[in-house]
């Protein structure tokens, strides 16, 4: 994956949450909100924003209207207008014909941001099945290279981090997991942790719900098995005996969890297949 150091995002789904408040007051279109004094407001304010801070920013990010690709493109154009150049944003179940996909590639916007992504249930397999479409198309049929860089949204699906050849990904899944009482730790296998395979989530607080429900709590662990999160937690410079009451450091822990799987992925760009090759990371 690339790194990058600030990444602004617009503020897009809390705009969707004033727009549904919005409608169940007033009533009307579903996206009258996005044609309010308000909205227009915010749109102005977040092009100062950017402007007061742009040599800082790496990447920012359209103010997209989630669900309608046709008001996120009138967007992206007002914001251009105003002498930014925001990435663009594409939703899952808003683009399966991939037409505004070949929309924004076909104009050459050097990045583009896939969202919509949360990847539990059946929803797991359709999000899948679209980003197999998305990499199909942007990817060259000889090399196997994407031909445009690509940033996942709210994308904590270890399997689909490692699988698609993103740029870069956005995740809170480090603060969530530290705030429910667990850390991520990477396998052990023969000898050595390894990034090519999921990550154990470790119940490690006083008050995790493993410890009643007999699920994966490091006091569960055996002796063997312990040692191994403890050699993990020497490696990344953690205290074991302040995870169980401590949510900072555990979410050090798990920021650090991300940092060595983002140092064992591929240098940018690497190979999509649509079949998984053997020795590449599933």
């Amino acid at each position: 994956m690339g790194i990058i150091g600030h990444f602004l995002d617009s503020g897009a789904f809390s705009q969707k949450t004033k727009a549904l408040q919005y409608h169940k007051k007033h009533g009307g279109g579903r996206w009258d909100y996005y044609d309010t004094a308000e909205f227009w407001e915010y749109m102005e304010c977040y092009v100062q924003y950017v402007k007061k801070y742009k040599k800082a920013l790496d990447i920012y990010a359209n103010v997209d209207v989630i669900g309608n690709p046709d008001l996120s493109w009138r967007n992206q154009q007002w914001l251009e207008s105003k002498g930014i150049k925001p990435l663009p944003v594409i939703h899952f179940g808003t683009d399966k014909d991939l037409k505004w996909l070949k929309h924004y590639v076909e104009r050459k916007y050097p990045i583009i941001g896939l969202g919509g992504m949360a990847v539990t249930g059946q929803r797991r397999f359709g999000t899948r099945n679209w980003l197999n479409t998305c990499f199909e198309y942007l990817c060259d049929n000889k090399s196997h290279l994407p031909c445009v860089k690509i940033h996942g949204f709210g994308l904590t699906d270890f399997r689909m981090m490692t699988r698609y050849p993103f740029f870069c990904v956005d995740s809170t899944t480090w603060i969530k997991r530290g705030a429910f009482g667990e850390i991520l730790v990477p396998r052990y296998v023969k000898g050595a942790f390894t990034f090519n395979r999921q990550p154990y989530i470790l119940g490690v607080s006083d008050k995790h719900r493993a410890l009643k429900a007999g699920g994966t709590h490091i006091s569960a662990l055996r002796k063997a098995e312990r040692a191994n999160v403890y050699e993990w937690l020497k490696i990344i410079d953690i205290d074991n005996t302040k995870l169980h009451d401590s949510n900072d450091e555990r979410t050090k822990a798990n920021t650090r969890f991300f940092c060595k799987l983002q140092d064992s992925m591929p240098k940018w760009p690497w190979p999509y297949f649509k079949k998984m090759q053997k020795g590449l990371i599933s």
